[in-house]
């Protein structure tokens, strides 16, 4: 598919959604799921010089966690509320009371030109970004590779679905019961709360090794604090021992936040870094 088609898809499924109705609201219970406000653009960015850096930060766990949370990437729609599960809108008041006890959060979804790279799809700086890092991990010896990267709304829906699918055993059945819910936002977002909506994050693997938690790829990105990974912008998206932040931890899954986020400054405060 070409690229401005599979954007334009994707744009378009909102502006249908929006044009019949689909997102007006209702007198009916869940209803709040449904809104005309559904959409909104992304906060205005503010660019932050990047001179005299000087070197990789080290994060704590909470912190990648705070920082992937409070950056502002580009050429993104974020949501205001979630967008339809199920169709009961019982079941999914239980979904996203659940997903966000776990610590979800609606999540921003791509909105401008993506780029094709190794048969995934990436918003441009994140494309340019993995193909660097993977390139110096092959230099060492370390063959990565892209599994997963932009994913729509609705894929996520149709993932997220056939896992709860598999557990409860009909497709059909629209009043899942909360053991199984839990048990499917242990490892899955609900659509609107996947980091792969955004088109800057990735899932990877590493060629000799089918668990990646063993794997000489993830050594090489995690050694000194994810040093290999920051150098390029990545951030691990779920790492271990940190609270509420949605999924249980996921090695291979990392998001592209700017080398802006990654490397030191002098005089660098608590501040929200934004992308142009």
């Amino acid at each position: 598919m070409h690229l401005s088609t599979k954007y334009l898809a994707v744009a378009g499924m909102f502006l249908a959604a929006a044009a019949v109705g689909l997102l007006k609201n209702t007198d009916t219970p869940g209803a709040d799921l449904h809104s005309d406000t559904a959409l909104h653009p992304a906060p205005q960015s503010i660019s932050i010089d990047t001179p005299d850096v000087l070197g990789v930060d080290t994060f704590s766990h909470d912190e990648f966690r705070t920082t992937i949370q409070e950056t502002v990437l580009p050429g993104l729609i974020y949501l205001r509320l979630p967008p339809p599960i199920t169709n009961n809108s019982d079941t999914d008041e239980r979904i996203i009371r659940a997903a966000k006890t776990r610590g979800y959060r609606l999540q921003g979804v791509a909105n401008s030109l993506l780029d094709s790279v190794d048969n995934e799809f990436l918003h441009p700086d994140a494309a340019q970004a993995w193909t660097l890092m993977k390139e110096s991990a092959l230099r060492e010896n370390v063959e990565l590779v892209l599994k997963s990267g932009y994913r729509s709304v609705e894929q996520q829906r149709e993932l997220f679905l056939g896992r709860l699918s598999s557990i409860v055993g009909s497709v059909t059945n629209t009043s899942f019961p909360d053991w199984a819910i839990d048990a499917v936002l242990a490892t899955a977002s609900p659509p609107g709360f996947s980091r792969h909506h955004s088109g800057f994050t990735i899932d990877i693997a590493d060629q000799s090794q089918p668990n990646f938690d063993l794997s000489a790829g993830y050594e090489w990105m995690s050694a000194n604090n994810f040093e290999s990974a920051k150098m390029f912008g990545f951030m691990p998206s779920y790492p271990t021992d940190t609270a509420a932040q949605g999924p249980n931890p996921e090695s291979w899954e990392f998001v592209w936040v700017g080398k802006n986020a990654t490397f030191s400054r002098p005089n660098r405060s608590d501040e929200v870094i934004r992308h142009d």
